[in-house]
């Protein structure tokens, strides 16, 4: 349990961190968790991804860091909401723009550009995905290089996505990533329900309820009875949807 005097609950200890450089420095330090969380995904989903960039754990534990910094700098303590979820934003956004400038110098082998290319026909002409297995038959290549390449390709296509912040709602949507919802996030899923849910189907409603209560896509395939790439287009019908009517700017 956080010792009280360094709660991120308590707005006193976030004001004090903006002007005392050294409890700033103790706030991080006893609340590294927030910050490992918040960059674990980034671990997790594709190692290989970081080991080509260059990046170890520490490196990004750094970047956290300072994605923490600016969050408390930034963090209006009269607004009534949590800093841990405002933090953890600015956590992500910064790995990811560390990440994403790297991703731009990084070489990618004309195989694994090729394979890419060719999964990406292979799924267009099906209109679905077919499993690692299936496509390392069709591609003559070993099932463990064919995951490697999708989590390769899947990391590298969420680090272009946008990342302003009417997108991070939609982010949500997409990744599964179910933060500590504060009241003004929940009236912003309301209010983002409110506006699609006549433009789909039963079905696509359940899918976004479901991807906002914080599954990621193969659970909500799994929950609903439906293939991953029916849950896929479905997210992309909901963005297209939210970008005609302006929710997005």
């Amino acid at each position: 349990m956080t010792d009280p005097k360094y709660s991120l609950y308590n707005m006193d200890n976030i004001n004090r961190a903006k002007e005392d450089p050294d409890y700033l420095g103790e706030l991080i330090t006893h609340n590294i968790n927030l910050i490992r969380h918040s960059i674990n995904k980034y671990v997790n989903t594709s190692p290989n991804f970081l080991y080509a960039c260059g990046a170890t754990y520490d490196d990004l534990l750094q970047i956290g860091s300072i994605g923490f910094i600016k969050a408390i700098r930034a963090f209006d303590t009269e607004r009534g909401i949590k800093f841990s979820s405002f933090a953890s934003i600015a956590i992500a956004r910064e790995v990811k723009h560390f990440l994403r400038s790297n991703y731009s110098v990084m070489k990618i082998s004309r195989g694994a550009q090729r394979l890419m290319v060719e999964i990406k026909d292979i799924e267009a002409e099906l209109g679905e995905m077919p499993s690692p297995a299936e496509l390392a038959v069709m591609l003559n290549v070993s099932e463990k290089r064919i995951m490697q390449i999708q989590q390769v390709s899947s990391f590298m296509k969420s680090l272009e996505e946008p990342d302003n912040n009417d997108m991070c709602c939609a982010d949500t949507i997409e990744s599964g990533d179910n933060v500590d919802l504060s009241v003004e996030d929940k009236l912003y899923i309301e209010k983002l329900i409110d506006i699609v849910k006549d433009k789909l189907s039963e079905t696509e409603l359940n899918i976004l309820k479901l991807q906002l209560s914080g599954n990621n896509q193969s659970d909500t395939a799994k929950d609903i009875g439906i293939s991953n790439m029916k849950v896929s287009r479905t997210i992309q019908k909901i963005r297209e949807i939210l970008k005609q009517t302006g929710f997005f700017g």
